[in-house]
């Protein structure tokens, strides 16, 4: 509630400190904030009611207070209340907040978890419902068949209205149609190497340890095949690790284009008035087609508490020139370096190094490098296959 107040100050030098928090305690007198400032001058600060008490009692003592600009809520609009165009302003802000306490303002889902809560709110606009709609009007029992009847992935949908917020609830159509085919999986290598290790959960492996592979052959099959069962399928698991090498190749120009931002940074404002949009820039210009942008969009509260149904967007360009960099010999080398080690972290997450071999070269335009890795990896990866569902 302080910040509704209508408030004021004032600075007591440091050497009248002491006298000054005396005259307030036998005065009885109540302040909002008493703080030191930096060269310890004492400011008090005071409900703007509350000045003619001070001043009162401080003159007693031959002081004369100086009270600084009020501040707060109540001040401002009482500094600005004589003036007519704040005051239509204002007048039309509360009739428009009364009247759009009839609409929606806000629209949230629940009960989505395919589709996304844009894509419900798409099926809302096109039977007629969204940020905007006249309350009062809206027929539900008629706009959930309207819905149900267009909508190819809803299946049961209940809007309730809690003050100006719609919350949404839906059920989504299952895809209930049989497969004519039933999938089960292989185990391929997704690399060519040397099989060291072989561990199967469910499958008949078709390799063994020594074995080199290729890149794309089975090696542990979802494909069962047995005298006394007969063909049977499964989903194959396992784990198959192999001597694998990995090579890594860089090319780094001692001449290179690069994004250099110029510092020139233009900004455009869009209001979204429930579904209306309106557009508020600085002054109209062509941006450059060199130019990044960055968008963020904010909700507009009421003194942070009341939101609104109006959202700004703001939409920086940031403006930017191609620009012709010549590195060093010694620039090009770090630089290409530092990518070979974002290259390694890559190729090694999930395999063990044993060696590596490293070799450089450079010309007139380029710097080379040539890595080999030699690591052991699990290659294999599950691919699926499909089957005829014959009914059993």
């Amino acid at each position: 509630m302080n910040s509704l107040y209508s408030k004021t100050s004032f600075i007591v030098n440091r050497k009248a400190s002491a006298k000054a928090l005396n005259i307030i305690l036998s005065n009885s007198l109540t302040y909002l904030k008493a703080d030191f400032l930096k060269n310890d001058d004492l400011r008090i600060t005071i409900q703007s009611s509350k000045k003619i008490q001070y001043q009162k009692a401080f003159n007693k003592f031959g002081i004369d207070l100086a009270f600084e600009k009020e501040k707060g809520i109540l001040a401002f609009l009482k500094r600005k209340m004589y003036r007519l165009g704040f005051l239509i302003g204002f007048i039309f802000l509360i009739l428009s907040l009364y009247i759009s306490s009839k609409f929606v303002w806000k629209i949230n889902v629940f009960g989505n978890t395919v589709l996304t809560e844009d894509e419900v709110i798409s099926e809302l606009n096109d039977a007629s419902f969204h940020l905007g709609s006249y309350i009062p009007s809206v027929d539900y029992k008629d706009l959930h068949n309207k819905i149900l009847l267009s909508s190819d992935k809803i299946s049961w949908i209940s809007i309730n209205i809690d003050g100006n917020v719609a919350n949404v609830v839906i059920k989504e159509k299952l895809d209930e149609k049989p497969s004519d085919n039933i999938k089960y999986s292989n185990i391929i290598a997704k690399s060519d190497g040397q099989i060291v290790s072989i561990s199967i959960e469910d499958g008949e492996k078709q390799i063994s340890v020594g074995d080199i592979v290729k890149k794309g052959d089975i090696l542990i099959s979802g494909v069962l095949d047995s005298q006394s069962q007969g063909v049977r399928y499964v989903n194959a698991k396992g784990n198959v690790r192999a001597y694998v090498n990995k090579i890594i190749e860089i090319k780094m120009p001692f001449m290179n284009n690069e994004k250099v931002y110029t510092g020139k940074v233009y900004i455009d404002k869009y209001y979204k008035i429930f579904n209306y949009l309106i557009k508020f820039s600085s002054k109209c210009r062509n941006y450059s087609v060199f130019c990044d942008t960055i968008e963020t969009t904010k909700q507009i509260s009421l003194f942070n508490k009341v939101k609104l149904p109006v959202f700004c967007t703001k939409v920086k360009h940031l403006e930017y020139e191609n620009v012709n960099v010549e590195y060093t010999k010694k620039q090009v080398i770090d630089i290409s370096f530092k990518k070979l080690r974002e290259e390694m972290d890559k190729s090694l997450e999930n395999a063990e190094l044993i060696t590596k071999t490293i070799k450089t070269d450079f010309d007139d335009e380029y710097f080379y490098i040539y890595c080999d890795l030699y690591c052991l990896e699990d290659i294999g990866v599950a691919v699926e296959f499909e089957v005829e569902n014959n009914g059993g």
